[in-house]
């Protein structure tokens, strides 16, 4: 279930302030300090149409800027108690978000003491998990349940969680030896897709391809045997083909570098009685052929590492943009006092508009009455 915070900490923050610092924390409350630049340009542009005085917008987001760390951490206690009064069934990525928000609000014994509470409520929930998911792997394994079982390790409970060992191979073998030519084309083309996008598929080994496989079947076998070493010699290929482009990007260009000329004259081999017999060459093929083989697996390797990363980074992603964002406000606020100090104006508000004493104190062009619209 999604995480329903409460307001009891928010409401608290709020009836501490006046009248003035209230119509701002309220638009902090529903947007953060963007929201309060937003109004504000909203509000003047209205004022500007009606040929009324634009509203300071300097005074205003530096009060926000005041107000918005109080604001900010009374919202993440009340999600904090919120995830504390209901731990063991919240969402496992609202727990992460709370945990992540705490080091950034945490600031005093109590709400660090509260931080640590949560962290380790997260490390618990992550712990049983992980725990369920390899049951889960386990039971669908042992119920033959085998295009299951490699669905399921594709779903891991967060991005650290791997696959052990044993319970890796365990899953490999019992994959490989579902694929075999008794079944129809259809059956083994769903266990290749599985195998294909499953983290065991390197470990994989067929027993044999169906006794009349289907054109689709052999061409995507073909298309995923750099990515499954063993349908190599199943299908009878010489090299596998390179991997399909990551998200449709184009394929690398593999063609091979052109020889380097060496100066002076290449001597002849068989004049100077050094000529490669047979076996060499058959050797120095089967080298080539394995450094290949080598390489291709690593570069596999780093490509699904890479993606295990992008996947983990996406979950803080968007808290990454919002920070980004809300210091680039509290820039911009800072560059427009400073403009206006330089330029030594302070815009007046109109009669209409709500009283909001400190921020006009801090102009000192301004009076008690001065308001917001």
């Amino acid at each position: 279930p999604r995480l329903n915070a409460g307001t009891k900490h928010r409401d608290a923050a709020l009836e501490g302030l006046s009248t003035e610092q209230r119509v701002v924390a309220d638009l902090l409350v529903r947007g953060g300090i963007p929201n309060v630049r937003q109004e504000l340009e909203k509000a003047n542009t209205a004022a500007k149409a009606e040929g009324r005085p634009d509203t300071p917008v300097a005074p205003m987001l530096k009060l926000a800027d005041e107000l918005w760390p109080t604001i900010k951490l009374a919202q993440w206690r009340d999600k904090a108690d919120a995830v504390l009064a209901d731990v063991e069934n919240v969402g496992l990525r609202d727990l992460r978000s709370v945990v992540s928000e705490s080091e950034s609000v945490a600031r005093d014994d109590e709400t660090r003491a509260l931080g640590a509470k949560l962290r380790e409520a997260l490390e618990k929930r992550t712990v049983a998990a992980r725990e369920a998911w390899t049951t889960e792997i386990d039971d669908a394994i042992v119920e033959g349940r085998i295009v299951r079982a490699l669905r399921l390790s594709t779903r891991a409970p967060d991005p650290a969680t791997r696959l052990d060992a044993e319970r890796a191979k365990k899953l490999a073998e019992a994959a490989g030896s579902a694929m075999t030519p008794d079944i129809d084309s259809d059956r083994w083309l769903a266990l290749l897709e599985a195998v294909a996008a499953s983290p065991v598929r390197r470990l994989v080994k067929p027993v044999a391809l169906p006794t009349q496989p289907s054109e689709a079947l052999v061409h995507l076998a073909t298309q995923e045997s750099s990515r499954i070493p063993a349908l190599v010699s199943m299908l009878g290929l010489k090299m596998p083909p390179p991997p399909r482009p990551v998200q449709g990007r184009p394929a690398a260009n593999l063609a091979r570098p052109k020889p380097r000329r060496t100066a002076g004259p290449v001597p002849n081999p068989l004049r100077t009685g050094k000529a490669p017999v047979a076996s060499v060459a058959s050797k120095v093929a089967d080298v080539a052929h394995d450094v290949v083989e080598t390489v291709e697996e690593v570069v596999g390797e780093v490509v699904e590492e890479v993606r295990e990363l992008v996947q983990s980074a996406r979950e803080h992603a968007h808290e990454a943009v919002e920070d980004l964002k809300e210091e680039a406000v509290d820039v911009r606020m800072d560059l427009g006092i400073a403009h206006m100090q330089i330029q030594g104006e302070t815009p007046e508000a109109p009669e209409d508009q709500v009283p909001v004493e400190e921020a006009a104190a801090d102009q000192g062009d301004s009076t008690p009455g001065e308001t917001v619209s």
